[in-house]
């Protein structure tokens, strides 16, 4: 009867040993797949954005970016993290991206290095939404940022009436980091529409506005079929904007600008 009971508790703790390796496997497998899960070993780079969708009918509002000026994507950028996180992420080995020529723009920003094993723990963390910003405050200071860049700073004063309506999560895995690095990058986009109240009528309408205006040349709108295709008019679309249409990256990746002392930029 003994041996029983005792082969019975052995049992059941085998299967919640299995149960456990299943959750974890669970957990990680859209980020590293089954052989980054079983062999964590190495480092990945982890880039965690929140992106805005502004549209008129068929045509979505884009942005021209500073870093890679070719091109045009939609409002929004990384996450940034407060220094209650630090320690947590410290314990991570977590590793911040810094290009001195920019680094007091990219202080705090969740984008950067992590040890494969440490990668599950990244992603619980970011999920409790603790020692970071909101998709909401990251999209407001985003938002904010870009309107000056884009030279419509007039419309600054009505973001902080916007609100927003989440669509979707995005995310993104390449087994290879242009410029060296990690062998391994995943990538998170969260997709947010303006919510429809006064405010957002009123900056989708002027946004809209000011992409059909020639003289505003740092904004387009471009359809499904821009979109798509990668073009709207002479002006190149950036790889990620197809997911605001539930479309699949482009197959280009444009590369930022080298910056004064800076190392060869990886990816956004």
């Amino acid at each position: 009867m003994l041996a029983r009971i005792l082969a019975n508790i052995a049992d059941n703790l085998l299967a919640v040993g299995a149960l456990a390796v299943v959750g974890v496997v669970w957990g990680v497998r859209e980020h590293l797949g089954l052989a980054g899960v079983l062999l964590p070993i190495g480092k990945v780079r982890v880039s965690y954005s929140a992106l805005l969708r502004i549209r008129s009918k068929d045509r979505c509002v884009l942005f021209q970016s500073n870093s890679r000026p070719e091109t045009y994507g939609p409002p929004g950028g990384v996450f940034k993290y407060d220094d209650h996180a630090r320690p947590l992420l410290d314990r991570l080995e977590f590793h911040d991206d810094k290009w001195s020529a920019c680094e007091a723009d990219m202080r705090g920003d969740l984008r950067g290095k992590v040890p494969a094993r440490s990668l599950l723990g990244f992603i619980r963390w970011f999920k409790t939404g603790a020692g970071r910003e909101s998709a909401e405050a990251c999209l407001r200071r985003e938002l904010q940022e870009e309107l000056t860049e884009v030279e419509l700073a007039e419309l600054i004063p009505t973001v902080d009436a916007l609100r927003f309506v989440r669509v979707r999560t995005i995310t993104e895995v390449q087994r290879k980091v242009r410029g060296g690095g990690p062998a391994r990058q995943v990538r998170r986009f969260e997709l947010y529409d303006l919510e429809p109240n006064t405010a957002g009528q009123e900056i989708a309408t002027r946004l809209t506005d000011a992409g059909d205006d020639p003289g505003k040349t740092r904004v387009c709108c471009a359809d499904r079929a821009d979109i798509s295709y990668g073009r709207c008019g002479t002006r190149l679309i950036a790889a990620h904007t197809p997911y605001l249409n539930g479309g699949k990256r482009l197959p280009y990746d444009i590369p930022p600008l080298r910056l004064p002392d800076s190392p060869p930029p990886l990816h956004a």
